[in-house]
């Protein structure tokens, strides 16, 4: 969603359903991050979404200080790597959800060192 988008067409959209909106920050495609503090206020403040990063957590010590302080805030897909883990945890201690749609047995072992998590299961197949 571009971050001029109008208040009116927040409105509308939230009463259409919608609950949240997403950076893809990984697969591009989103309002630039730049605008993340802005827009995650702005939307929280007018229709109270939460906001959602599809980012490699590798990448979050860029962005630590805007993600700690907003209102609602989500990292989906574990953050997408193994090696930014501690990046993730350090967010979780401040009150940041993590979010997982595959389960596995490390997954598990992971989520368990975890002191709070937001877990949002897809399974397939099973």
């Amino acid at each position: 969603m571009p971050y001029n988008t109008s208040d009116d067409e927040i409105i509308k959209l939230n009463e259409l359903g919608v609950k949240a909106i997403r950076f893809n920050v990984n697969r591009g495609g989103s309002e630039d991050i730049s605008r993340l503090d802005y827009l995650a206020r702005r939307v929280y403040e007018l229709v109270n979404w939460h906001t959602e990063l599809y980012i490699d957590s590798n990448s979050l010590t860029e962005i630590t200080t805007i993600v700690e302080k907003l209102p609602s805030v989500s990292i989906d897909h574990l953050g997408l790597s193994k090696s930014g883990f501690t990046n993730l945890l350090s967010l979780v201690d401040k009150g940041v959800r993590v979010k997982a749609t595959v389960v596995s047995e490390e997954l598990i072992l992971m989520l368990k060192k975890l002191k709070k998590f937001f877990i949002k299961m897809h399974l397939i197949g099973i």
